[in-house]
């Protein structure tokens, strides 16, 4: 037997800002899966400092610890962003089953 939850409709808007942005993180995360694969295969990485200019090469047999953390932080993107794009697409779609059976629920109520 199914449980009934009675939880409320959240959102009240339209789903097209979540639907674009989970498929934005995807289309990055895929964009973004060829720079990382050759930073593993060249054996250097940018420092992460090059976001405040500091464009430094940081290379694996000089020093592995930081190629390491250069390359892990794009690659916890690479692996949280079509994670955190499911869950919002998933999320999009129970939100409209729910506003459906609100809507068909408030009309079968009217009828009667």
């Amino acid at each position: 037997m199914k449980q009934q939850i009675n939880r409320p409709i959240v959102t009240k808007g339209s789903p097209v800002v979540p639907i674009f942005a989970a498929l934005t993180m995807l289309g990055l995360s895929i964009y973004a899966f060829p720079f990382l694969l050759d930073e593993i295969k060249s054996g250097w990485a940018y420092s992460p400092a090059v976001v405040f200019g500091d464009g430094t090469k940081v290379y694996h047999n000089t020093s592995p610890a930081a190629y390491w953390v250069s390359v892990a932080i794009p690659m916890v993107g690479f692996v949280a962003m079509p994670i955190l794009s499911i869950f919002v697409l998933c999320g999009v779609v129970i939100d409209h089953k729910r506003k459906v059976a609100a809507a068909a629920k408030e009309k079968a109520q009217r009828d009667a």
